[in-house]
């Protein structure tokens, strides 16, 4: 840029770019609105939030792949998996609110029952083995 009349900016600058696309129109999009949440800051407030412990996993030789919710809209679906060839032992560790567990198969059926000792449940996979491990939450009755 030439100097013009002093409006040179002369200091190192950052530029964030975000690309997206729209089926609608420009005018009927959310762009303006995606845009301001993009160019906003964070707020930062003093104080300290206690969160609800969350899941788990713990286990040397397994990963959890996914996390997905039931196909039938009944509860959580985890997707495990071992990675190293050698087997092992899991742990999972479950958040507050689950009474049942089961192993099941991809398809979400097949299920066989798992113990759930103090929201923790222990599972042995054999080498490479994927599985899937339902997990259902008691129902919260309308206030």
């Amino acid at each position: 840029m030439t100097d013009y009349d002093g409006m040179r900016d002369e200091d190192y600058h950052d530029f964030d770019y975000a690309l997206t696309s729209y089926v609608t129109p420009f005018a009927t999009s959310d762009v303006v609105t995606e845009a301001e949440t993009f160019n906003a800051g964070l707020t930062v407030l003093p104080g300290f939030v206690a969160l609800p412990a969350g899941l788990r996993v713990s286990g040397a030789n397994v990963r959890l792949g996914a996390l997905k919710q039931a196909e039938d809209g009944a509860g959580l679906v985890l997707r495990l998996w071992e990675y190293r060839g050698q087997g092992g032992t899991v742990q999972l560790h479950a958040p507050s609110g689950v009474i049942q567990a089961e192993q099941c198969n991809l398809l979400e059926r097949e299920g066989r029952e798992l113990t759930l000792r103090d929201n923790t449940i222990s599972l042995s996979l054999r080498p490479w083995e994927i599985t899937s491990v339902r997990l259902h939450f008691e129902r919260k009755r309308p206030a």
